[in-house]
C-alpha cells in the first residue's frame, strides 16, 4: 500500500517529522480486529547540490499492518434422572462429565431430575482448518443407598465444532434434548410374620428392621 507523496524543501533540512498510520475497522466482519497504529518518523537532511535526503523509521519496526481473527463457542450438556419406586429428591444422585479420563464437571440432579453441567467453551485452538471434534462421556456415580439399583450406563457424546466465519464457533452434539436419561429403581422387600402351621400372617406381630449399628430403621405392627 502506497500513500501520496510528501514534499519537503530546504527549510525542512535538519528536522524530523512524525506521522501516524491507522487502519479503520469500517466494513470489518465480526471476529476481526484492526492493527495497532504504526508511527513513521521521517528525518530530512541536506545532501548538498540542491538535494534532500530522507530517512524513515517505523514503530513498531515493521511497516506491516496485521489483522487478527478470533472466534468463540459454547455448549451446555444436560442429563435426566428418573427414579422408579419412589419420589426423586433434589441432589440425591451425582453425575460426571468427562473428556477421556479428564473429569470436567460433577453435578447433582434438581427436583425434576434434570442435571445441568457447566458451560463448555471453545476457541480457535480447538479447531484445525476451521473444524474440530470433541468426545465426552456422562455417567452416574454409584451411591451408597443399598435400596437403589443404580444405572451404570456410560453414554458417549460427540460434539462437532465449526468456525462459522463470523466470530462464532458452532458446537453441535450428536444427541439432542435431554442428552442422557439415567433410570434407577428402588428395590422392594416385603416382610411379614406367619404361622408355621398354616402359613397365615399373624395379626398384631411387631416387626423391626435394624441396621448394623443396632438402630431401628423401620418398624410396624
Amino acid at each position: 500500500m502506497s500513500f501520496g507523496k510528501i514534499n519537503f524543501t530546504l527549510a525542512d533540512a535538519g528536522k524530523t517529522y512524525e506521522y501516524k498510520i491507522t487502519e479503520t475497522t469500517e466494513g470489518f466482519d465480526t471476529g476481526w480486529e484492526g492493527s495497532d497504529p504504526i508511527t513513521a518518523k521521517i528525518k530530512v537532511t541536506d545532501a548538498g547540490e540542491g538535494k534532500l535526503d530522507t530517512e524513515v523509521t517505523y514503530t513498531p519496526s515493521t511497516d506491516t499492518i496485521t489483522n487478527t481473527y478470533s472466534a468463540e463457542g459454547e455448549l451446555n450438556l444436560t442429563a435426566l434422572k428418573e427414579l422408579d419406586g419412589r419420589d426423586l429428591e433434589e441432589g440425591e444422585f451425582t453425575f460426571e462429565l468427562k473428556e477421556g479420563e479428564n473429569l470436567l464437571d460433577s453435578q447433582k440432579n434438581d427436583a425434576d431430575g434434570k442435571v445441568t453441567f457447566k458451560t463448555l467453551t471453545y476457541s480457535l485452538d480447538d479447531l484445525t482448518d476451521g473444524e474440530g471434534t470433541k468426545v465426552y462421556t456422562i455417567s452416574e456415580v454409584k451411591g451408597m443407598d443399598q435400596t437403589v439399583i443404580y444405572d451404570n450406563t456410560i453414554t458417549e457424546i460427540t460434539v462437532t465444532l465449526k468456525d462459522e466465519g463470523d466470530g462464532v464457533i458452532s458446537a453441535t452434539p450428536d444427541k439432542t434434548g435431554a442428552l442422557v436419561t439415567f433410570k434407577n429403581k428402588v428395590t422392594e422387600v416385603k416382610v411379614s410374620k406367619v404361622d408355621v402351621a398354616d402359613g397365615e400372617e399373624l395379626e398384631g406381630a411387631k416387626i423391626q428392621i435394624i441396621d448394623k449399628d443396632g438402630k431401628v430403621v423401620e418398624e410396624w405392627t
